[in-house]
Protein backbone atom coordinates (compact mmCIF):
# COMPACT_ATOMS: atom_id res chain seq x y z
CA UNK A 1 0.00 0.00 0.00
CA UNK A 2 2.95 2.58 0.59
CA UNK A 3 4.05 1.80 -2.34
CA UNK A 4 1.24 2.33 -4.77
CA UNK A 5 0.88 5.60 -2.72
CA UNK A 6 4.64 6.52 -3.24
CA UNK A 7 3.94 5.41 -7.37
CA UNK A 8 0.83 7.53 -7.59
CA UNK A 9 2.70 10.09 -6.07
CA UNK A 10 5.71 10.21 -8.32
CA UNK A 11 3.41 10.05 -11.32
CA UNK A 12 1.08 13.50 -9.96
CA UNK A 13 4.57 14.83 -9.50
CA UNK A 14 5.80 14.60 -12.70
CA UNK A 15 1.85 14.85 -14.22
CA UNK A 16 2.10 11.24 -15.52
CA UNK A 17 -0.93 8.64 -15.70
CA UNK A 18 0.36 4.69 -16.08
CA UNK A 19 -0.44 4.47 -19.86
CA UNK A 20 1.80 7.84 -20.69
CA UNK A 21 4.58 6.43 -18.15
CA UNK A 22 4.37 3.00 -20.25
CA UNK A 23 4.99 4.69 -23.24
CA UNK A 24 8.15 6.99 -22.58
CA UNK A 25 9.61 3.84 -20.32
CA UNK A 26 9.21 1.50 -23.91
CA UNK A 27 10.53 4.74 -25.64
CA UNK A 28 13.88 4.24 -22.96
CA UNK A 29 14.39 1.09 -23.86
CA UNK A 30 15.13 1.53 -27.56
CA UNK A 31 18.36 2.61 -26.98
CA UNK A 32 19.51 -0.25 -24.89
CA UNK A 33 20.35 -3.59 -26.38
CA UNK A 34 17.53 -4.19 -28.76
CA UNK A 35 16.23 -7.61 -26.93
CA UNK A 36 15.32 -5.62 -23.58
CA UNK A 37 13.11 -3.36 -25.78
CA UNK A 38 11.57 -6.64 -27.58
CA UNK A 39 11.20 -8.05 -24.21
CA UNK A 40 9.20 -5.01 -22.98
CA UNK A 41 7.25 -4.62 -26.30
CA UNK A 42 6.06 -7.93 -24.66
CA UNK A 43 5.23 -7.10 -21.59
CA UNK A 44 3.12 -3.89 -22.97
CA UNK A 45 1.26 -6.23 -25.04
CA UNK A 46 0.48 -8.63 -22.35
CA UNK A 47 -0.46 -5.50 -20.40
CA UNK A 48 -2.96 -4.29 -22.84
CA UNK A 49 -4.42 -7.61 -23.00
CA UNK A 50 -4.87 -8.68 -19.66
CA UNK A 51 -6.19 -4.61 -18.49
CA UNK A 52 -8.83 -5.39 -21.68
CA UNK A 53 -7.49 -1.87 -22.91
CA UNK A 54 -6.36 -3.63 -26.12
CA UNK A 55 -10.28 -3.58 -26.58
CA UNK A 56 -10.85 0.30 -26.77
CA UNK A 57 -7.08 0.50 -28.44
CA UNK A 58 -8.52 -1.49 -31.45
CA UNK A 59 -12.22 0.18 -31.40
CA UNK A 60 -10.08 3.61 -31.57
CA UNK A 61 -8.10 3.05 -34.61
CA UNK A 62 -9.02 3.59 -38.19
CA UNK A 63 -8.80 0.90 -40.72
CA UNK A 64 -7.87 -1.44 -38.06
CA UNK A 65 -9.89 -4.31 -40.07
CA UNK A 66 -7.13 -3.31 -42.94
CA UNK A 67 -4.20 -3.42 -40.71
CA UNK A 68 -5.23 -6.80 -38.71
CA UNK A 69 -6.29 -8.32 -42.31
CA UNK A 70 -2.64 -7.24 -43.24
CA UNK A 71 -1.04 -8.82 -40.31
CA UNK A 72 -2.53 -12.12 -40.86
CA UNK A 73 -2.02 -12.24 -44.59
CA UNK A 74 1.77 -11.51 -43.48
CA UNK A 75 1.45 -14.28 -41.25
CA UNK A 76 0.09 -16.98 -43.53
CA UNK A 77 1.92 -16.15 -45.88
CA UNK A 78 5.32 -16.71 -44.29
CA UNK A 79 3.69 -19.77 -42.83
CA UNK A 80 3.17 -21.51 -46.15
CA UNK A 81 6.98 -20.31 -47.97
CA UNK A 82 8.03 -22.10 -44.57
CA UNK A 83 9.80 -18.71 -43.50
CA UNK A 84 10.77 -19.50 -40.28
CA UNK A 85 12.56 -15.87 -40.10
CA UNK A 86 8.89 -14.20 -41.62
CA UNK A 87 6.83 -15.93 -38.77
CA UNK A 88 9.17 -14.64 -35.85
CA UNK A 89 8.82 -11.52 -36.98
CA UNK A 90 5.03 -11.48 -38.36
CA UNK A 91 4.55 -12.41 -34.64
CA UNK A 92 6.76 -9.12 -33.25
CA UNK A 93 5.14 -7.04 -35.79
CA UNK A 94 1.89 -7.81 -34.29
CA UNK A 95 2.85 -6.88 -30.92
CA UNK A 96 4.54 -3.48 -32.72
CA UNK A 97 1.73 -2.30 -34.33
CA UNK A 98 -0.62 -3.30 -31.43
CA UNK A 99 1.61 -0.63 -29.17
CA UNK A 100 1.80 2.16 -31.69
CA UNK A 101 -2.00 1.99 -31.77
CA UNK A 102 -2.03 2.02 -27.86
CA UNK A 103 0.80 5.19 -28.50
CA UNK A 104 -1.79 6.87 -31.11
CA UNK A 105 -4.91 6.56 -28.99
CA UNK A 106 -2.53 8.24 -25.58
CA UNK A 107 -0.31 10.88 -27.19
CA UNK A 108 -0.99 14.41 -26.16
CA UNK A 109 1.38 17.43 -26.72
CA UNK A 110 2.93 17.17 -23.10
CA UNK A 111 4.11 13.02 -23.86
CA UNK A 112 5.11 14.39 -27.10
CA UNK A 113 7.47 16.79 -25.10
CA UNK A 114 8.46 14.36 -22.61
CA UNK A 115 9.58 11.87 -25.15
CA UNK A 116 11.32 14.09 -27.66
CA UNK A 117 13.60 15.19 -24.34
CA UNK A 118 14.05 11.52 -23.33
CA UNK A 119 15.49 10.79 -27.29
CA UNK A 120 17.86 14.15 -26.39
CA UNK A 121 19.13 13.06 -23.38
CA UNK A 122 19.64 9.24 -23.56
CA UNK A 123 21.15 9.74 -26.82
CA UNK A 124 23.22 12.14 -25.20
CA UNK A 125 24.52 9.79 -23.33
CA UNK A 126 24.66 7.07 -25.77
CA UNK A 127 26.53 9.10 -28.28
CA UNK A 128 29.47 10.01 -25.05
CA UNK A 129 29.59 6.51 -24.38
CA UNK A 130 30.29 5.57 -27.93
CA UNK A 131 32.92 8.71 -28.33
CA UNK A 132 35.00 7.90 -25.49
CA UNK A 133 34.96 3.81 -26.12
CA UNK A 134 36.37 5.16 -29.44
CA UNK A 135 39.57 7.52 -27.83
CA UNK A 136 39.92 4.71 -25.64
CA UNK A 137 41.00 2.22 -28.21
CA UNK A 138 42.61 4.83 -30.04
CA UNK A 139 45.30 5.69 -27.07
CA UNK A 140 45.51 2.04 -26.06
CA UNK A 141 46.89 0.96 -28.92
CA UNK A 142 48.49 3.93 -29.74
CA UNK A 143 47.20 4.53 -33.13
CA UNK A 144 48.16 7.98 -34.97
CA UNK A 145 45.09 9.61 -37.13
CA UNK A 146 45.26 7.61 -39.98
CA UNK A 147 45.87 4.20 -38.01
CA UNK A 148 43.06 5.23 -35.91
CA UNK A 149 40.72 5.71 -39.36
CA UNK A 150 41.89 2.25 -40.71
CA UNK A 151 41.12 0.75 -37.27
CA UNK A 152 37.69 2.33 -37.24
CA UNK A 153 36.64 1.24 -40.76
CA UNK A 154 37.21 -2.55 -39.61
CA UNK A 155 36.08 -2.29 -36.00
CA UNK A 156 32.48 0.23 -36.22
CA UNK A 157 30.87 0.94 -33.33
CA UNK A 158 27.56 -0.28 -32.75
CA UNK A 159 26.37 0.78 -29.21
CA UNK A 160 23.28 -0.77 -28.48
CA UNK A 161 22.08 -1.01 -31.96
CA UNK A 162 22.64 -4.51 -32.90
CA UNK A 163 24.44 -3.03 -36.53
CA UNK A 164 26.22 -0.33 -37.42
CA UNK A 165 24.13 0.41 -40.09
CA UNK A 166 20.79 0.93 -37.35
CA UNK A 167 23.07 2.95 -35.42
CA UNK A 168 23.55 5.50 -38.16
CA UNK A 169 20.60 5.81 -38.71
CA UNK A 170 19.80 6.76 -35.60
CA UNK A 171 22.20 9.03 -35.33
CA UNK A 172 20.85 10.72 -38.80
CA UNK A 173 16.97 11.26 -36.92
CA UNK A 174 18.91 12.72 -33.77
CA UNK A 175 20.26 15.08 -35.92
CA UNK A 176 17.52 16.23 -37.34
CA UNK A 177 14.86 16.16 -34.54
CA UNK A 178 18.05 18.45 -32.73
CA UNK A 179 18.48 20.62 -35.76
CA UNK A 180 14.57 21.02 -35.95
CA UNK A 181 14.10 22.23 -32.13
CA UNK A 182 17.71 24.35 -32.67
CA UNK A 183 15.95 26.01 -35.51
CA UNK A 184 12.97 26.40 -33.68
CA UNK A 185 14.22 27.63 -30.52
CA UNK A 186 15.23 31.37 -29.56
CA UNK A 187 16.56 30.61 -26.42
CA UNK A 188 20.01 30.74 -25.86
CA UNK A 189 20.85 27.97 -23.42
CA UNK A 190 18.23 25.57 -25.15
CA UNK A 191 19.84 26.54 -28.73
CA UNK A 192 23.24 25.05 -27.21
CA UNK A 193 21.99 21.88 -26.22
CA UNK A 194 20.51 20.56 -29.35
CA UNK A 195 23.30 22.23 -31.40
CA UNK A 196 25.38 20.12 -28.41
CA UNK A 197 23.25 16.77 -29.09
CA UNK A 198 23.46 17.01 -32.95
CA UNK A 199 27.14 17.79 -33.23
CA UNK A 200 27.64 14.57 -31.00
CA UNK A 201 25.18 12.48 -33.08
CA UNK A 202 27.16 14.01 -35.95
CA UNK A 203 30.91 12.27 -34.43
CA UNK A 204 29.47 9.43 -33.67
CA UNK A 205 27.72 8.98 -37.55
CA UNK A 206 31.18 9.79 -38.96
CA UNK A 207 32.68 7.64 -36.29
CA UNK A 208 29.99 4.44 -37.80
CA UNK A 209 31.51 5.05 -41.95
CA UNK A 210 28.39 4.32 -43.32
CA UNK A 211 29.23 5.12 -46.85
CA UNK A 212 24.58 5.98 -47.13
CA UNK A 213 24.52 8.12 -43.99
CA UNK A 214 26.77 11.45 -44.80
CA UNK A 215 24.76 12.19 -48.20
CA UNK A 216 21.84 11.17 -46.64
CA UNK A 217 21.80 13.63 -43.74
CA UNK A 218 23.19 16.41 -45.91
CA UNK A 219 20.30 16.32 -47.66
CA UNK A 220 17.53 15.73 -44.86
CA UNK A 221 19.51 18.85 -43.25
CA UNK A 222 18.70 20.78 -46.52
CA UNK A 223 15.57 20.13 -46.66
CA UNK A 224 14.93 21.34 -43.34
CA UNK A 225 16.50 24.58 -44.16
CA UNK A 226 14.63 24.96 -46.69
CA UNK A 227 11.42 24.48 -45.73
CA UNK A 228 12.44 26.27 -42.73
CA UNK A 229 13.68 28.85 -45.43
CA UNK A 230 16.83 29.57 -43.29
CA UNK A 231 19.37 31.02 -45.34
CA UNK A 232 22.19 30.83 -43.04
CA UNK A 233 21.72 27.60 -42.18
CA UNK A 234 21.17 26.28 -46.06
CA UNK A 235 24.57 28.12 -46.66
CA UNK A 236 26.02 26.40 -43.44
CA UNK A 237 24.80 22.93 -44.93
CA UNK A 238 26.03 23.88 -48.35
CA UNK A 239 29.53 24.40 -47.30
CA UNK A 240 29.80 21.46 -45.18
CA UNK A 241 28.54 19.42 -48.34
CA UNK A 242 31.30 20.89 -50.58
CA UNK A 243 33.83 20.28 -47.83
CA UNK A 244 32.98 16.50 -47.20
CA UNK A 245 32.50 15.78 -51.12
CA UNK A 246 35.98 17.63 -51.99
CA UNK A 247 37.74 14.96 -48.63
CA UNK A 248 35.70 12.31 -50.34
CA UNK A 249 36.94 13.34 -53.44
CA UNK A 250 40.74 13.77 -52.98
CA UNK A 251 41.64 11.61 -49.30
CA UNK A 252 39.88 8.61 -49.20
CA UNK A 253 42.48 8.16 -46.25
CA UNK A 254 39.59 9.92 -44.32
CA UNK A 255 36.56 8.18 -45.81
CA UNK A 256 38.41 4.69 -46.20
CA UNK A 257 35.53 2.77 -46.85
CA UNK A 258 34.63 5.08 -49.87
CA UNK A 259 37.57 3.10 -51.80
CA UNK A 260 35.52 0.16 -52.42
CA UNK A 261 32.03 1.36 -53.10
CA UNK A 262 32.48 0.32 -56.22
CA UNK A 263 32.51 -3.00 -55.09
CA UNK A 264 29.53 -2.43 -53.03
CA UNK A 265 27.62 -1.05 -55.63
CA UNK A 266 28.23 -4.07 -57.96
CA UNK A 267 27.06 -6.79 -54.70
CA UNK A 268 24.37 -4.86 -54.34
CA UNK A 269 23.43 -5.11 -57.82
CA UNK A 270 23.50 -8.94 -57.64
CA UNK A 271 21.14 -8.11 -54.86
CA UNK A 272 18.53 -6.30 -56.66
CA UNK A 273 18.64 -8.86 -59.52
CA UNK A 274 17.91 -11.76 -56.81
CA UNK A 275 15.36 -9.61 -55.64
CA UNK A 276 13.34 -8.92 -58.85
CA UNK A 277 13.63 -12.31 -60.22
CA UNK A 278 12.32 -13.21 -56.37
CA UNK A 279 9.65 -10.50 -56.95
CA UNK A 280 8.91 -12.20 -60.45
CA UNK A 281 7.84 -15.62 -58.57
CA UNK A 282 5.91 -14.46 -55.80
CA UNK A 283 4.72 -11.46 -57.17
CA UNK A 284 0.94 -11.45 -55.91
CA UNK A 285 1.61 -12.43 -52.08
CA UNK A 286 5.32 -12.02 -51.72
CA UNK A 287 7.08 -14.92 -49.21
CA UNK A 288 6.36 -12.91 -46.22
CA UNK A 289 8.89 -10.70 -44.05
CA UNK A 290 12.71 -11.25 -44.50
CA UNK A 291 11.55 -12.86 -47.33
CA UNK A 292 15.04 -12.26 -49.14
CA UNK A 293 16.87 -14.34 -46.77
CA UNK A 294 14.79 -16.81 -46.34
CA UNK A 295 15.30 -17.28 -50.98
CA UNK A 296 17.45 -20.10 -51.53
CA UNK A 297 17.86 -19.74 -54.82
CA UNK A 298 19.96 -16.54 -54.37
CA UNK A 299 23.28 -15.85 -55.58
CA UNK A 300 24.39 -13.43 -53.03
CA UNK A 301 23.32 -13.90 -49.69
CA UNK A 302 21.91 -10.75 -47.30
CA UNK A 303 19.31 -10.27 -44.94
CA UNK A 304 16.93 -7.78 -47.17
CA UNK A 305 17.04 -6.56 -50.20
CA UNK A 306 19.16 -3.42 -49.84
CA UNK A 307 16.21 -1.44 -51.22
CA UNK A 308 13.17 -0.48 -49.30
CA UNK A 309 10.88 -0.52 -51.98
CA UNK A 310 12.44 -4.13 -53.12
CA UNK A 311 11.88 -5.23 -49.65
CA UNK A 312 8.45 -4.27 -49.36
CA UNK A 313 7.60 -5.95 -52.48
CA UNK A 314 9.31 -9.16 -52.24
CA UNK A 315 8.28 -9.39 -48.31
CA UNK A 316 4.46 -8.32 -49.04
CA UNK A 317 3.91 -8.75 -53.18
CA UNK A 318 1.05 -6.77 -54.50
CA UNK A 319 -2.06 -7.80 -52.23
CA UNK A 320 0.10 -6.97 -49.40
CA UNK A 321 0.70 -3.48 -50.87
CA UNK A 322 -3.10 -3.27 -51.74
CA UNK A 323 -4.39 -4.21 -48.24
CA UNK A 324 -2.23 -1.26 -46.45
CA UNK A 325 -1.96 1.17 -48.68
CA UNK A 326 -5.58 2.68 -47.26
CA UNK A 327 -3.63 3.11 -43.93
CA UNK A 328 -0.79 4.64 -45.83
CA UNK A 329 -2.73 6.94 -47.34
CA UNK A 330 -4.50 7.81 -44.48
CA UNK A 331 -1.45 9.26 -42.93
CA UNK A 332 -0.31 11.44 -46.14
CA UNK A 333 -3.19 12.79 -45.75
CA UNK A 334 -2.84 13.89 -42.17
CA UNK A 335 0.27 14.34 -42.60
CA UNK A 336 -0.68 16.80 -45.71
CA UNK A 337 -3.05 18.56 -43.32
CA UNK A 338 -0.33 20.15 -41.32
CA UNK A 339 1.48 21.64 -44.19
CA UNK A 340 1.35 24.87 -42.99
CA UNK A 341 2.47 23.67 -39.18
CA UNK A 342 5.94 23.93 -38.16
CA UNK A 343 5.63 20.05 -37.21
CA UNK A 344 5.52 19.43 -41.21
CA UNK A 345 9.25 20.55 -41.41
CA UNK A 346 10.13 17.75 -39.13
CA UNK A 347 7.84 14.57 -40.65
CA UNK A 348 9.75 15.93 -44.23
CA UNK A 349 13.15 15.77 -42.81
CA UNK A 350 12.85 12.43 -41.35
CA UNK A 351 10.99 10.82 -44.21
CA UNK A 352 13.92 12.30 -46.41
CA UNK A 353 16.09 10.15 -44.42
CA UNK A 354 14.05 6.78 -44.85
CA UNK A 355 13.45 7.23 -48.33
CA UNK A 356 17.16 8.20 -49.19
CA UNK A 357 18.89 5.84 -47.06
CA UNK A 358 16.26 3.04 -48.01
CA UNK A 359 17.87 3.19 -51.65
CA UNK A 360 20.48 1.31 -50.66
CA UNK A 361 19.73 0.15 -47.50
CA UNK A 362 16.61 -1.17 -45.42
CA UNK A 363 17.74 0.29 -41.93
CA UNK A 364 13.72 1.54 -41.16
CA UNK A 365 12.42 -2.08 -41.00
CA UNK A 366 14.85 -2.14 -37.90
CA UNK A 367 12.47 -1.87 -34.37
CA UNK A 368 14.75 0.83 -33.25
CA UNK A 369 14.78 2.88 -35.96
CA UNK A 370 11.03 2.31 -36.94
CA UNK A 371 9.96 3.16 -33.11
CA UNK A 372 11.76 6.49 -33.64
CA UNK A 373 10.33 7.75 -36.82
CA UNK A 374 6.85 6.67 -35.97
CA UNK A 375 6.72 7.91 -32.51
CA UNK A 376 6.99 11.43 -34.49
CA UNK A 377 4.49 10.51 -37.71
CA UNK A 378 2.13 9.04 -35.31
CA UNK A 379 1.76 11.98 -33.23
CA UNK A 380 0.96 13.92 -36.16
CA UNK A 381 -2.75 15.13 -36.33
CA UNK A 382 -3.08 14.50 -32.69
CA UNK A 383 -0.49 17.38 -30.58
CA UNK A 384 -1.70 19.80 -33.58
CA UNK A 385 0.31 23.19 -33.09
CA UNK A 386 2.47 22.46 -30.31
CA UNK A 387 6.13 24.23 -28.85
CA UNK A 388 8.25 21.99 -26.77
CA UNK A 389 8.53 22.36 -23.07
CA UNK A 390 12.20 22.68 -23.26
CA UNK A 391 14.76 22.09 -20.65
CA UNK A 392 15.67 25.40 -20.24
CA UNK A 393 13.13 27.99 -19.70
CA UNK A 394 13.11 31.96 -21.15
Amino acid sequence: MIFVNYFNDLLKKYNLNIDELIILILAFTIFLPFYISVVSLNIVFFYLLSSGKIINVIKSTKYSKNIFLFLLFTFVVAICNKNMYGIGVSVILFQFVIFFMYYRMIINRILFSKIINLYMIVSAFCFLITIVSVLYKKFIYNLDFYEFIDFLSLHRPVSSFFNTNYYATICEFIIIIAMYYFLSNKNKNNRLYFLFVSALSFVVLFLTENRTALPTILIATLVLSLSKKNKKVLVFVAILSVVIIALTIFSNRIFPRYEFIANSMDSRMIIWKNSISLFKRKFLFGSGPMAYQNAQFVSYPANHAHNILLDVLINFGIVGIIIVSPIFLSICRIVYNIKHKNLFRLVLALTSIVVLHGMLDVTILWHQCAFIYLSVILAVGKIGSFKLKFIFRS
